[in-house]
């Protein structure tokens, strides 16, 4: 007995004492995944941060390690704008494009290869791959699964991340709007960063043509506030054959130029140098057929009168009444070009001026000799409808 006392003894010492273990172990787990899911502040003193300049990936319109955005009504051309951005820039790096509405055989490769870009730079991420074999799934990707994306830039190292349509990579609830975007677009910068590439999130507007762009987007309107440059594409209100991309956006440095493009019947691109387009003719409401003659005098009217310099907004109103413009068809045509009403100091008169003149107002000699060219005053060269 006294043997087997011994034997119970040590036993229920050795269970006591990995049970103490067991107990200690728990313990420390809990306290170490308390210490993952607790929220912490991440603080930086600005002092340990070194001065940087930006890096660009097209200055101004993309800048490298940051989040860009192009937005565009449907028709306007937003792909072919991306694909050609794309194509130029994979005759020296690479490329990662997302897009869940493209068929890769019938549209991407087709543009691309008319684009002159370079298919081995070109990279798709089509899906979301587990198991292997028969087992394998593919689910479809979104922009909420970081892991995944992490993965695919560290695969192929682009110095572009295109995702066409941003509204398709989004996670929906069930019952249609887009919740809550800003834990995936936090992280998406983050991605940005690290990896030194420009994301380029390529976004639909309703088909409605009123209304400012950002208020006519499909999703989160959260978008345009968190990217540092938006760029906007649009058709002219009043001539279809007139694109222009508008750079109407940029955290990190001034404007760029308005670009105009073109897209032929055949689905041939071109891009076509700078656009004289404003911002307001891409978004404006179209312009019903009675009306677009009246008003494409106007607006021809108007870009010949100011090609040199601004003019007194008095004398325009009277040459342009000379020449059988109404004023309010004219103050249409005003709006629609972004014409710009400014105030001289010199003189105390006020002065319509083209987007992007940079002209000194008190420079202006007196315009009272001639204050619009002859051939206007006499109501020729106003009756173009082109833009």
């Amino acid at each position: 007995m006294p043997e087997n006392n011994t034997v119970q003894t040590a036993f229920r010492q050795m269970e006591a004492e990995r049970r103490r273990m067991l107990l200690a172990r728990t313990t420390l787990q809990r306290r170490s995944f308390e210490a993952r899911a607790e929220p912490r502040p991440d603080l930086l003193t600005l002092a340990e941060v070194k001065p940087a300049p930006q890096d660009w990936l097209w200055e101004p319109y993309l800048p490298a390690g940051m989040l860009a955005m192009l937005s565009g009504d449907p028709g306007s051309g937003t792909t072919y704008l991306a694909l050609a951005i794309a194509a130029a820039l994979t005759r020296k790096a690479r490329v990662l494009y997302l897009s869940a509405e493209n068929s890769p055989e019938r549209v991407v490769r087709t543009r691309f290869d008319a684009l002159g870009g370079n298919p081995q730079r070109f990279h798709l991420l089509r899906a979301s791959v587990t198991g292997a074999g028969e087992e394998t799934r593919y689910a479809p990707v979104s922009l909420s699964d970081l892991k995944l994306l992490n993965q695919a830039l560290l695969q192929t190292s682009p110095r572009l991340l295109i995702v066409d349509p941003v509204q398709s990579y989004l996670d929906a609830a069930p019952t249609g709007p887009i919740q809550h975007p800003w834990s995936w677009l936090a992280g998406l910068c983050r991605l940005s960063e690290k990896h030194g590439c420009c994301t380029l999130l390529v976004r639909h507007l309703t088909k409605g043509r009123t209304g400012r762009a950002a208020a006519r987007a499909l999703g989160p309107l959260d978008l345009t506030g968190t990217v540092r440059s938006e760029l906007l594409a649009g058709i002219s209100s009043h001539d279809p054959q007139q694109r222009a991309m508008a750079h109407v956006k940029s955290n990190v440095g001034p404007l760029g130029p308005a670009l105009s493009y073109s897209i032929t019947t055949e689905g041939a691109f071109h891009w076509t140098g700078k656009s004289l387009l404003a911002v307001h003719s891409l978004v404006a409401p179209d312009i019903p057929p009675e009306e677009q003659g009246a008003l494409g005098e106007a607006v021809a009217f108007l870009r010949q009168t100011l090609a040199e310099r601004p003019l007194q907004a008095a004398a325009i109103l009277s040459a342009a009444g000379k020449a059988g413009i109404a004023q309010v068809t004219l103050r249409r045509a005003k709006f629609l070009m972004g014409i710009e009403s400014r105030h001289n100091g010199a003189d105390g008169l006020w002065y319509w001026q083209l987007p992007g003149q940079d002209v000194t107002l008190s420079n202006l000699k007196n315009q009272e000799d001639s204050p619009i060219p002859a051939t206007l005053l006499a109501g020729q060269g106003a009756t173009g409808s082109s833009w």
